[in-house]
């Protein structure tokens, strides 16, 4: 007898949850990530030349089940609350603290797009609900160091084995169950690997779309080549037509990320920044940033006046897309763009004045948020004949969690948690 091994392709916090649930389960899960570093969406940007946190800011959440993970994370000092001083910083450099703000409703505050042609996704006036939050119920969470190394550390408390920097460039099944991946690392040529379940934990559906096709292409030769009577002619099509809808459906998403840009930098008035009187701020009346956090705010972070500013949608995508249009553009000169615009917008905001000198800056993008899901009222799809679960925040209802972080780390949770069952109490093979 040996134990089960589960494949989990994607290092981020979905993935990390979902392998950390299934080895407290007693399954093998063995994440894999085309990174050199895992953490997904939490991680930070290999260009950047500060201690920041340039992927998702804070981690939070009213779910029991995640919210039991969050204090376990605590207690191991992986994760720390943060009690800065919050609010709503307006186009005129008025603050309004959480205090006054209280929890009422951000939704006039919605960033408006002028022109109704234009194929722009807006973004809430209050960035993931993070004022309007009641605190004192549901904490908000940094990692500690920082958010980059939250995974890392928790792969390595529940140890967790990694293969990172490596693609899995086809996933099949195996006769008698289980999956062989065809994967490529970095420098060497694509190899396969057999695990007894597969979880895909990424942020782009392409994967899943492309695996849950071969299932159908099998489901399709197979009834072919059976003499089936018409009760199980009927089961296979229905079937069919639903592992149809599910590819479709994952294409269809694949379309439609949300990027944003992560800007982070110093100014060179320090005593003007230590004056301002709060730590994070959404900014509904800009259109070009929608949130900005001081990063020595944050627990056991060092010291230094540096800031980090999340952008709206609606400036990524418009560069990104100048930028497509012209391929003689960098990679370069996109984070110059954005660095440049981001830069005098939060100098205008924190000080009233776009000429406040930048002395150093960084800029991050990314595919960050779904504006469709599948609309499941699951956190995630398992495939239970195959042994096969799909996770990310892309599968529930949209709008069912109040941030797409929340969703993510709770698809994790759930897929792991499925997956286990599928093997019983004892997660044994022969």
């Amino acid at each position: 007898m040996s134990v089960a091994r589960v494949a989990v392709v994607g290092g981020g916090i979905s993935g990390t949850l979902c392998s950390l649930v299934l080895r407290n389960r007693g399954l093998t899960p063995i994440l894999i990530d085309q990174g050199r570093e895992i953490g997904g969406r939490l991680g930070g940007s290999a260009r950047s030349n500060y201690d920041v946190d340039a992927g998702a800011q804070f981690l939070r959440t009213a779910d029991i089940r995640l919210l039991n993970v969050f204090h376990m994370l605590e207690s191991s000092g992986l994760l720390a609350r943060w009690k800065g001083r919050f609010g709503l910083l307006g186009s005129k450099a008025g603050y309004l603290p959480s205090t006054i703000v209280g929890t009422v409703s951000a939704t006039g505050m919605m960033k408006k797009n002028d022109d109704p042609n234009e194929n722009i996704i807006t973004d809430s006036g209050d960035f993931c609900g993070f004022v309007t939050h009641d605190d004192e119920k549901n904490p908000t969470y940094v990692g500690v160091p920082d958010n980059a190394s939250l995974c890392q550390q928790i792969c390595e408390l529940a140890e967790i084995e990694q293969l990172n920097k490596t693609t899995v460039v086809n996933a099949r099944t195996v006769n008698g169950g289980g999956w062989n991946l065809e994967m490529k690392s970095e420098g060497m040529d694509s190899s396969l690997s057999k695990f007894d379940a597969l979880v895909l934990a990424v942020h782009d559906p392409t994967l899943a779309a492309r695996t849950v096709q071969s299932l159908l292409d099998q489901e399709v030769v197979a009834t072919h080549n059976t003499k089936i009577d018409a009760s199980d002619d009927e089961a296979h099509l229905l079937l069919q037509n639903r592992l149809t809808n599910l590819i479709n459906d994952l294409n269809g998403i694949r379309e439609t990320r949300k990027p944003i840009f992560t800007w982070s930098g110093c100014f060179d008035d320090e005593d003007a920044s230590k004056k301002l009187p709060y730590d994070a701020v959404s900014v509904p009346s800009s259109h070009l940033v929608q949130f900005i956090a001081r990063e020595s705010s944050k627990p056991r972070r060092r010291e230094g006046e540096i800031w980090t500013a999340v952008s709206t949608s609606r400036l990524a995508q418009g560069i990104l897309q100048r930028h497509d249009e012209n391929p003689t553009l960098t990679t370069t000169s996109v984070e110059e763009e954005a660095a440049d615009i981001m830069s005098q917008e939060v100098s205008q905001l924190l000080f009233g004045r776009k000429s406040q000198e930048v002395i150093g800056s960084s800029v991050r993008w990314g595919a960050a948020f779904s504006s469709t899901t599948l609309g499941l009222k699951e956190d995630s799809v398992v495939l239970h004949p195959w042994r096969l679960a799909i996770a990310g925040d892309f599968v529930r209802s949209l709008g069912a969690h109040p941030t797409p972080l929340e969703a993510t780390a709770l698809s994790g949770l759930e897929a792991g948690e499925r997956i286990a069952s599928l093997f019983g109490d004892i997660a044994t093979r022969t």
